[in-house]
């Protein structure tokens, strides 16, 4: 079949006027929907680069593990055969771990009592109690810096105690706002939400899809400006369905446009077809659209025909008109 032919299917697919990034909302695709499509599944699927995963493997060290982004780590931990699934900071201890280097705690050394002022090395601190104060009038004033930076000192001071989840979600909510801040938050709250998740608490659903969608900009990677990007999101997926959390269509969405435009059409594709053959959900004719031309823009033929058959199995009907 020829390209041209592929590409004239897909135009008669799409909408009139087609957008590489169409903005989108939080929709009410639910209900009948509501499915959490296994990112852990879709994790294991993925191929690794054998050559990509090797050259990542020799130069494993303690520096560039800590720099690597979600499907980075994935790969090398798949390559050394540890396993692809988790969220960032499970996978970085797991490398970690693999080269005798000890994950850092997430704890003060001393898990000392949080109500009590704490003597540590001559320099005392303060209580939880004026942390959390301090907290939710950053939130109340939208300085979700400041914020998370004294989340970061709760998290210490509480020691093997849990943060409340109430502060949790405050903070999370303050990352959220106007688009994460341009997605500079979004790094901060994929944290939250894993931290979340390592305490015994579920991620609230409508907050957690909004960082996912609005983590993912205009770049190739996904970013904005080099903020958030397609490894941050992928991430927060996995991190919400450890969680129990609902996952909504729209973020697959999202997140399968953003691939497509990466050019990680075997991801983008991977992704469709569990979305529809796995767990019955409906992508967007607009995701199907723009995935399906641009795998006809890079002659990707095979990937062309599997999207269009995956929009059949998912219920949308081909109407052709004579020219």
């Amino acid at each position: 079949m020829k390209l041209n032919f592929s590409t004239a299917i897909i135009l008669a697919l799409a909408t009139p006027t087609l957008a590489l990034l169409p903005s989108r909302t939080i929709s009410a695709r639910r209900g009948s929907e509501f499915r959490t499509l296994s990112v852990i599944a879709f994790a294991d699927k993925i191929d690794v680069s054998e050559s990509k995963a090797t050259e990542e493997l020799e130069i494993l060290t303690a520096e560039s593990i800590s720099s690597m982004r979600y499907r980075a780590l994935q790969r090398s931990c798949k390559a050394a055969g540890l396993g692809g699934t988790g969220d960032t900071a499970e996978l970085r201890s797991r490398l970690l771990s693999s080269i005798g280097v000890a994950p850092p705690s997430r704890y003060a050394e001393d898990g000392s009592s949080s109500e009590r002022r704490v003597e540590r090395h001559g320099v005392v601190t303060e209580p939880a109690s004026e942390i959390v104060v301090d907290i939710m009038e950053c939130v109340e004033r939208g300085h979700w810096k400041k914020a998370v930076r004294r989340l970061k000192k709760l998290d210490k001071v509480v020691g093997s105690e849990t943060v409340s989840k109430d502060v949790y979600e405050s903070v999370l909510e303050a990352c959220s706002q106007n688009r994460l801040a341009g997605a500079r938050a979004a790094e901060s709250a994929r944290k939250i939400m894993e931290n979340m998740v390592r305490d015994g608490y579920a991620v609230p659903a409508e907050i957690g899809n909004e960082c996912i969608i609005h983590s993912i900009g205009l770049n190739d990677d996904g970013s904005h400006q080099n903020f958030g990007g397609i490894d941050t999101a992928l991430a927060m997926l996995a991190t919400l369905e450890a969680s129990g959390s609902e996952i909504y269509c729209d973020s697959y969405d999202a997140v399968v446009e953003a691939l497509s435009r990466e050019g990680s059409l075997d991801e983008a594709t991977l992704l469709l077809r569990a979305m529809v053959v796995e767990r019955s959900f409906t992508p967007s004719l607009i995701t199907l659209g723009n995935t399906a031309l641009v795998a006809a823009k890079e002659g990707a033929t095979d990937s062309v025909m599997t999207i269009l058959t995956l929009a059949k199995a998912a219920g949308y009907v081909q109407v052709f008109h004579p020219f």
